[in-house]
């Protein structure tokens, strides 16, 4: 598929557009960053994470780029997250290394069957 292109006078136009878009989204992740940054002041939190309202950091923790922390994770002293990681419902304890692109409790399972396998507790 051949793609259009726009006479160069429609861009002239519309590149102050898509520079103020970009120029609104830079503040907002700054913005966010900054935010982090005073909330959890001991450890290091690089950009564009997204930290829910009930997380629980210990001092020293450090978050990569884009790593999302949602609905109560705790995390332990010295522990390291890399980049584009996103942690919900879980404990992390003390000295872990976590590796980039890692998921963990995405879902809710029940902690007291033989195994959190959902063929122990799913019809």
């Amino acid at each position: 598929m051949h793609k259009k292109r726009l006479s160069p006078f429609l861009r002239a136009l519309l590149f102050p557009v898509g520079l103020a878009r970009e120029l609104v989204e830079l503040v907002k992740a700054s913005t966010k960053d900054m935010e982090n940054r005073l909330r959890f002041p001991k450890c290091l939190i690089h950009r564009q994470c997204l930290l829910g309202e009930d997380v629980e950091l210990a001092d020293s923790v450090r978050i990569g780029d884009r790593t999302r922390l949602g609905k109560g994770p705790s995390v332990g002293d010295w522990t390291y997250i890399r980049k584009d990681c996103c942690i919900r419902n879980a404990t992390i304890g003390n000295y872990c290394s976590i590796a980039s692109h890692v998921t963990i409790g995405p879902e809710q399972h029940p902690l007291d069957t033989f195994s959190t396998s959902p063929h122990t507790y799913a019809n």
